[in-house]
């Protein structure tokens, strides 16, 4: 019969008592594009949300009345803010 060797073995790893395990780090949620001419937020642009903007593109209202529209920063609607509004408003957003 043989005799069992003694081998090293590996002692456990012990941690302190007041040790505060790190905190394993989430994914960042995605935030959706915004959608040109979406005034209320709604994820959705409605035939109303399309005349405020052709209204501010007209300077018959301000850029506060719905800040989505201007898309480019620009402090104004121009036709192609108009348009992608437009695209929204008949295709959805997203």
């Amino acid at each position: 019969m043989e005799q069992p060797t003694d081998a090293p073995t590996a002692s456990p790893t012990l941690t302190p008592p007041d040790a505060v395990p790190s905190p394993t780090p989430s994914p960042s949620p995605t935030l959706a594009a915004p959608c040109p001419g979406d005034c209320d937020g709604d994820a959705a642009v409605g035939v109303n949300e399309v005349v405020l903007g052709v209204n501010i593109a007209l300077n018959a209202l301000p850029i506060g009345a719905c800040p989505p529209f201007d898309t480019n920063a620009s402090g104004a609607v121009e036709i192609t803010e108009v348009i992608a509004a437009v695209s929204a408003a008949l295709l959805g957003c997203g």
